[in-house]
């Protein structure tokens, strides 16, 4: 029955209205506010349970952000249009209702508990109804029009302060999203990493659109399958989704339309294929974007609810803008990969042209002690203890060339991770240590205060450090002073290696890191060679400076590893 409020509640009653709206106080927090609102008017009526219903402008529908007495999950996956049931008639009507029996009323709806009577009272935003204030009871005829005209002056008072929480809640929304389309552009700025930037996509749409599960699914190279590629939320199942074909799938039509998607309830949407793992995960409303750089889609980023949702304009336009930043950044990952993947067949054809280069090289320095061997066999009968040991001598030099031409042809496979590399420095010294003592060469090391950490391979950093201290033996016969500084900076670190032996010859300064080059009686010339093509393939840099009869100093730089990356150091 409607009820007439004009005369408004009693003295004491109006008393006790004020004393509760003291006490609900000011809090800007949506959920804390709408929580204290519906809480005092239950207590205001005596009510058993309750719900605060606020309209959306934009859809018509009735958003409820507080409940007691009922469900979450029924309230959430409730939809009341204006109009609709005891709350909706009230709020299109602007009029309280007071239901003595609800059993006997043909506009409620029903719950998961069975209350008997209820009562819904607008509240009034100066001439606009926001939304309604509905409470319940599981006895009949529990409320009176002392009751609505107590509920109708609260909720009066409370408007404001439930639409300024209501405008803040939405403004946060807004920043959210724009600091996480921040976050996301400074991201593609500053990696490639095609699979971190996708995690971070959908973490940050999880959060900002309060979704039960993003997923961000890419389009095969053939464009006939749908690969999820991403997935933050609760969906480890959803994750291990196999592949989809493009126009089998309910997603792959915001990829044929290249239009956002919306679906009200994929649980009972015969297109979904996968309704046991919606079931299982509890996914309801879909909302899925195409992501399109240019005019070329590259897929889809998927929102979904874990309840019955209307997707407003301002949801749909914030995915899009997600859906927009992870084409670019996508793109990009995959340009940067296909440079890569073009850098690495040109090295395999200059490969190609030295491995030529070696092999007649090889063929030269292999022949020499082939030809010593064949003429002590020839002569066999007189082998004698000597010519043994030349044989054994020229075998060994056989193995040593091709070892060191195998070192040179097969391609490094580096495992990156955090490496110090004043640690590296000094494995490599003692692997050295006799010799060096042997060679009368003594050892010079500085490294700095603090420890620096680069990416790199222990294992090749420690073939690189090797090869120039054996370079610098080479270079000191009679002895003399290795020394090996360690230097960080703001961006890269710096390893010197200086040695005061003869310097390097004129003649082959320039063609120094080529192959078979080389001043010494004995070897092929590959170690310098090598030692660039490790130092090349961990992103640095090597340089020589010499003096002929003073010594030689390399400097190599490697760039410094991230801060979160070296703290695995």
């Amino acid at each position: 029955m409607t009820v007439d409020t004009r005369g408004g509640p009693g003295a004491d009653t109006a008393a006790r209205v004020e004393a509760i709206v003291r006490d609900i106080g000011f809090p800007l927090e949506p959920e804390r506010m709408y929580s204290r609102v519906l809480d005092a008017a239950l207590r205001l009526t005596r009510s058993d349970a309750g719900s605060l219903a606020l309209v959306d402008d934009e859809t018509r529908l009735l958003n409820i952000p507080a409940t007691q007495g009922f469900s979450d999950e029924t309230v959430r996956n409730l939809k009341i249009g204006v109009g609709e049931g005891v709350i909706g008639w009230v709020i299109e009507n602007e009029t309280p209702l007071i239901v003595p029996d609800t059993h006997e009323e043909p506009r409620f709806i029903a719950g998961d508990i069975d209350v008997r009577s209820e009562m819904a009272i607008p509240i009034f935003l100066g001439d606009r109804v926001i939304g309604a204030l509905d409470v319940n009871a599981m006895r009949r005829d529990a409320f009176g029009s002392e009751d609505a005209a107590a509920m109708l002056a609260f909720a009066t008072q409370m408007a404001p302060r439930v639409q300024n929480a209501r405008l803040f809640g939405e403004t946060r929304q807004r920043a959210d999203a724009l600091h996480a389309l921040f976050e996301i552009g400074k991201l593609v700025s500053e990696t490639l990493d095609i699979d971190r930037l996708m995690e971070r996509i959908v973490e940050h749409a999880v959060h900002i659109m309060d979704a039960r599960i993003a997923a961000l699914t890419l389009l095969s190279d053939d464009e006939m399958f749908l690969i999820t590629s991403a997935v933050a939320g609760e969906g480890h199942e959803y994750a291990a989704k196999p592949p989809l074909r493009v126009h089998e799938s309910l997603i792959g039509e915001a990829i044929i339309t290249r239009r956002p998607l919306i679906v009200d309830d994929v649980q009972k949407d015969s297109r979904y294929q996968f309704v046991h793992i919606a079931r299982n995960q509890g996914l309801r409303s879909l909302l899925a974007v195409p992501m399109m750089f240019r005019d070329k889609v590259l897929g889809v980023i998927s929102i979904y609810k874990g309840h019955l949702h209307v997707f407003k304009s301002e949801e749909i336009g914030i995915t899009k803008s997600l859906a927009d930043q992870a084409a670019i950044a996508i793109r990009n990952a995959m340009l940067y990969d296909g440079m890569m993947t073009l850098e690495a067949q040109v090295r395999r054809l200059e490969k190609v042209g030295t491995a030529g280069e070696i092999a007649v090289g090889f063929a030269h320095e292999v022949r020499n002690p082939l030809t010593v061997v064949k003429m002590l066999l020839d002569s066999v009968e007189d082998l004698t203890a000597e010519d043994r040991e030349v044989i054994k001598a020229e075998v060994d030099r056989m193995g040593a060339i091709t070892e060191q031409y195998l070192k040179f042809a097969r391609p490094i496979e580096l495992s990156l991770e955090p490496v110090m590399p004043q640690d590296v420095v000094d494995g490599s010294l003692r692997l050295l240590e006799h010799r060096l003592t042997r060679h009368g060469v003594e050892v010079e090391t500085e490294y700095p205060s603090a420890p620096v950490a680069i990416l790199g391979s222990e294992s090749h950093l420690e073939q690189v450090f090797v090869n120039l201290f054996m370079n610098a033996m080479d270079a000191m016969p009679r002895g003399g002073v290795l020394s090996v500084v360690v230097g960080g900076g703001r961006r890269h670190v710096a390893v010197t290696v200086e040695d005061t032996g003869a310097g390097i010859p004129p003649a082959i300064l320039d063609r120094l890191f080529e192959p078979f080059n080389t001043s010494k009686d004995a070897g092929m010339g590959l170690g310098l060679s090598i030692v660039h093509r490790i130092v090349r393939d961990h992103h640095g840099q090597i340089h020589v400076d010499t003096r002929e009869g003073e010594g030689t100093r390399f400097t190599i730089r490697f760039p410094l590893a991230d801060p979160e990356e070296a703290e695995g150091a």
